[in-house]
């Protein structure tokens, strides 16, 4: 094909591409085309492009190798076109391909002439200049320019057209790019392909979409942009491939869009060229272009252009099948699709010229019998449009429809009833089949239906056949059908007949059915019991005994022999044992019995006896008597032997044996107990036999349960009940069931509670209040509380509640009422009432500046002449004004009135204060005098802000022991604590010259120094102590400092 060399240039959605190239010493211009990118390879230079709107960017380095590669792209709607095949006077020197440019300060542009009659191209003037020797850059068009040259390709497009673009076809054609377009209408081209790495997409997928409208856009688009010398030869040329026929009036048309648009373009554009800043050079040598477009030479152009004579020749149009039919067809084929498209994109029309064969509807064809057509697919001339159509070749083979039977040979038996054959063809398939029997003496078979009839035995082939016609090839099968002689009798109703001597004579039935006229034959094999007429079957009786009738019939042509046997028994008279009932009820104990020796006159034959049940009863095999063993059931079996005339014969009696009736007792008739004694076990029984389960009842569970089995009672409560008792499971007597009249008494009595008073002695001072309530180890319903002196202590009878009136003691006493189980039940406790005084100092004698002297005589005012040491002075409970009271563990007062030998006690009680304090012990323990402690208290809102020091592998702190003297529940308080510097002070008596405390009540405080509960402010890391050396009270650190204590309790 003829060669072309073009650039097409789409606007504004495609890219212009292209390859440049300058030389070592001179510049140089080589123009290609590219795919999707334009590559350029330039020497010795160093492009720099600015980048503006619509204006195509280039920049790049020069490699080692002295080359500088970049990729270029079009900005939107931008104009850039390259020229090939230059031909420039002057300076430039040019080739058909190549121009070189000389190095020189000024800029060059083309020459106006040359690009308007030899190079017939342009949509933009271009120039070139170089303003240094290392620097080159390009003129562009400014925006304006652009959009102007865009709006006028897409009117002449439009006027063309005579309708505006379809924008679906206009983004299909962006897409093409110029190298497919020059594919698509077969142009060769010398280009190198690889060197532009063009990747074309699939050209099929394109020439789908093409029509006239399609092509004619692409040349437009061409002629615009390219090479307009290149135009003509497009005029003279019929055709570009097969697919594309360019008519006479479009190649008129094409003539025109030359000349329009090369004016258009050399009008449009005035400036031959806009300077770049130069990066390299950085001088600014942009110009400012100011020539406008000349918008009424385009508005006269665009008249122009719709003024043109179109041509009214309609364009070809071209119909393709979208689906290749290379396929053979058979008849039952399923319905397929064969859709085709118009290149106009018209309506398509299908036809069938033979629809016997195949019919065609919307593309979907439908195959009807065997046979050819010629399937089409059309579309009609229109104003626009020539007509156009595809057709292929449709064969359809016939089918072969067979069915073949599903046996090659079936035997059936003679007498069997007619059948039906299947079809040898499918259910779709309307052809007649016909039936064929070879031997009618075995059977006929109905040569429209299939009923096949059996008439005799042995062997015929039967055939079925079925014609051909338009859609189906002929079909045959046939099978052997083996008919059978029949095995048909009458079943006999039994196999063994039993007779009895003396039974009259009968006929045996036949073995053969009605419609079988064959003769039965009959043997008996033994004479001596039966014998038996061979014609007619009367059997006669002979004897007892068993023998063997024979029945038999010979084998004809449609049924088999027969031969069948009967069991023929004759038996002996029957007799019986003459039992006068079948039942015999006996109570155990009662005397043995006589059963029947014989059987009756006539027979006389001896009965045998035998009792299945020895343990019940036994019986004389010989003589019949029958002794009673025990209580139950027995069978006693009668027999007597067979004999030339009777059978044997056995019969039974049920012999029961009822229990007999039994006495027993308790061996005594009351037994008295206390509420809360242990469970005791009933006496035995007595009872006249041995043997038997004893299960014991009480009448009243609120008293006493028993052990229904063991005899074991328990009480419950205070009362009187009756045990009854039941005896069962003696095999020979009956159970035994106690009454009222042969029980036991059980009588229990109410028990003694013990009351105590937790806390046997109470202090307080006048005006105190407070409860204590008994502890009783039984239940409780009321208790009433009294006072041994009310004037002293007042108590509240029900409540218990105490009110401590005046100083004093008394003894409150609490009364357990009785209740159903227990007796009344009493405790007490002492109350000690004080004045809440504070204790005196101890000092009981007066001085002088020298030595003591008596009270009162001068230097009056002193301690010892007031308060408790003065006016309750009492030794025996304690120094002056003291008064203390020893406590043993539990918190009871000891009265050492009574106990003079009291060594050891655990707390002593102040009658005074009424504070209670530990006694401490001298036994090496956590209790000892000698034993030291921490202070430490983790309370923040009582340890005054340090806790002090916590327990170690050498002291134990004081919060620790307070807590394990409460879990010791000491003298019966669980309410231990530290005293404070108040309570311990109270101890203190000034009247000795040694130890500051009462030796005989607290004989275990050491000469030291004791804690106290309060820490010492303002600084919270001490403590307060007491000196029992000095009397005196001073503070000590919390920190790593142990000293000794005792404990102190309300």
């Amino acid at each position: 094909m003829q060669v072309f060399k073009w650039v097409i240039f789409f606007i504004p959605l495609s890219f212009i591409l292209g390859c440049l190239e300058v030389g070592e010493n001179q510049g140089s211009l080589k123009v290609m085309l590219s795919g999707s990118l334009l590559k350029g390879v330039v020497r010795n230079a160093d492009i720099k492009v600015i980048n503006e709107k619509n204006v195509l960017i280039w920049q790049g380095e020069s490699n080692n190798n002295g080359l500088f590669e970049a990729e270029y792209a079009l900005g939107q709607g931008s104009i850039f076109t390259l020229i090939s095949d230059l031909s420039i006077k002057g300076s430039m020197q040019c080739d058909s391909v190549f121009c070189y440019v000389p190095n020189q300060n000024e800029p060059y542009k083309f020459d106006e002439d040359i690009l308007n009659e030899d190079l017939g191209s342009v949509a933009l003037k271009t120039a070139w200049y170089q303003d240094s020797q290392t620097d080159m850059t390009g003129g562009f068009v400014r925006e304006t320019q652009l959009n102007g040259l865009s709006t006028l390709v897409v009117n002449l497009v439009e006027n063309e057209l005579g309708h505006p673009l379809d924008q679906q076809k206009f983004d299909a054609l962006s897409k093409v790019g110029s190298d497919i377009v020059l594919e698509l209408f077969g142009f060769e081209s010398n280009l190198d392909l690889n060197m532009l790495n063009l990747s074309l997409p699939n050209v099929k997928e394109i020439t789908d979409k093409m029509d006239e409208e399609f092509v004619l856009l692409s040349l437009i688009n061409a002629a615009i942009s390219s090479n307009i010398s290149y135009l003509s030869l497009f005029t003279q040329q019929e055709s570009f491939s097969e697919e594309f026929i360019l008519t006479a009036e479009m190649r008129t048309l094409l003539s025109e869009i030359r000349v329009k648009v090369l004016l258009a373009a050399n009008d449009l554009i005035t400036s031959p060229y806009i300077p770049l800043k130069s990066p390299s050079i950085g001088k600014e040598i942009n110009k400012r272009v100011v020539e406008p477009i000349d918008f009424s030479r385009l508005s006269a152009l665009f008249e122009n252009l719709a003024s043109i004579n179109r041509s009214s020749a309609r364009r070809p149009d071209e119909v393709l099948f979208i689906n290749t039919i290379n396929q053979e067809f058979t008849y039952g084929s399923q319905p397929f699709l064969a859709s085709a498209n118009s290149s106009s994109g018209r309506p398509v029309t299908y036809s069938s010229s033979n629809e016997q064969v195949a019919t065609i509807k919307e593309g979907m064809i439908t195959i009807i019998g065997s046979g050819t057509a010629t399937i089409s697919a059309s579309v009609s001339e229109d104003e626009d449009y020539l007509a156009a159509m595809d057709a292929f070749t449709l064969v359809v083979s016939k089918a072969l429809n067979p069915i073949p039977f599903p046996f090659s040979q079936l035997e059936k038996t003679f007498g069997e009833k007619s059948f039906f054959l299947p079809s040898i063809i499918n259910d779709g398939d309307d052809r007649s089949i016909e039936y064929f029997s070879s031997n009618h003496e075995v059977a006929t078979v109905d040569p429209v239906t299939g009923e096949v009839m059996i008439k005799g035995t042995g062997s015929t082939t039967i055939s079925a056949r079925v014609e051909e016609d338009n859609r189906y090839f002929a079909a045959t099968d046939n099978f052997i059908l083996k008919v059978n002689k029949a095995n048909k009798r009458e079943p006999l109703p039994f196999s063994e007949l039993e007779k009895i001597v003396g039974d009259t004579d009968f006929v045996l039935p036949s073995i053969v059915t009605n419609e079988d006229d064959r003769t039965v034959r009959y043997h008996s094999s033994n004479h001596s019991v039966a014998v038996v007429d061979s014609e007619t079957g009367k059997v006669t009786l002979k004897g007892a005994g068993t023998t063997i009738i024979t029945m038999s019939v010979n084998e004809n042509e449609h049924y088999l022999a027969i031969r069948d046997t009967l069991t023929l028994i004759i038996n002996k008279e029957t007799s019986t044992v003459p039992f006068p009932y079948s039942h015999l009820e006996k109570t155990f104990g009662d005397v043995s019995f006589t059963l029947p020796k014989t059987t009756p006159v006539g027979d006389n034959r001896a009965i045998q006896y035998v009792s299945s049940n020895h343990d019940v009863a036994v019986v004389d095999s010989e003589k019949g008597s029958v002794i009673i063993q025990g209580a139950g059931t027995t069978l006693i079996s009668a027999s007597v032997n067979e004999n030339e005339r009777f059978l044997a014969a056995e019969e039974t009696l049920t012999l029961t044996v009822k229990r007999a009736v039994d006495q027993a007792s308790f061996p005594i008739a009351k037994i008295e107990k206390t509420f809360g004694d242990k469970n005791f076990v009933l006496p035995s029984i007595i009872k006249s036999s041995e043997g038997g389960i004893v299960q014991y009842f009480s009448l009243n569970h609120e008293v006493a349960l028993v052990n229904v089995d063991s005899g074991e009672v328990s009480i419950n409560g205070a009362g009187k009940t009756k045990i009854l008792a039941t005896i069962s499971g003696r095999d020979n007597y009956h159970d035994i069931v106690f009454s009222d009249d042969v029980s036991v008494e059980i009588d229990i009595a109410k028990a003694d509670r013990i009351a105590t008073f937790s806390q046997p002695f109470m202090a307080g001072k006048k005006g105190d209040s407070f409860i204590q309530e008994v502890l009783v180890d039984g239940s409780v319903s009321e208790i009433t509380y009294i006072s041994s002196d009310p004037s002293v202590v007042l108590v509240d009878q029900a409540s218990g509640q105490v009110s401590l009136l005046k100083p004093g003691t008394a003894t409150v006493t609490g009364t357990v009422t009785e209740e159903a189980n227990w007796n009344p039940a009493y405790a007490d406790y002492s109350v000690y009432v004080y004045s809440k005084e504070v204790n005196d100092t101890g000092l009981t004698r007066c001085f002088d500046h020298i030595q003591q002297i008596n009270c009162g005589e001068s230097f009056i005012g002193q301690d010892a002449e007031y308060g408790r040491d003065v006016s309750t002075y009492n030794d025996h409970d304690g120094y002056g004004g003291f008064s203390f009271a020893k406590l043993d563990s539990q918190g009871k007062v000891i009265n050492e009135d009574v106990d003079t030998t009291v060594t050891e006690w655990s707390c002593v009680l102040d009658l005074v204060t009424g504070l209670r304090w530990q006694v401490k012990k001298q036994d090496g323990s956590v209790h000892s005098s000698e034993r030291q402690f921490y202070w430490f208290n983790d309370d923040q809102t009582t340890n005054g802000g340090k806790e002090g020091t916590k327990s170690d592998s050498n002291h134990l702190d004081s919060q620790d022991y307070v807590t394990l003297v409460n879990e010791s529940r000491l003298c019966g308080a669980e309410n231990w604590r530290l005293p404070t510097v108040i309570e311990l002070s109270s101890l203190i008596n000034f009247g000795t010259n040694g130890l500051k405390v009462d030796h005989r009540f607290f004989p275990t405080i050491n000469n030291g120094i004791y804690w106290t509960f309060n820490s010492f402010l303002p600084d919270s890391d001490d403590a307060w102590y007491i000196s029992f050396s000095t009397g005196h009270s001073s503070y000590r650190s919390k920190t790593n400092t142990a000293n000794y204590l005792i404990l102190v309790s309300n």
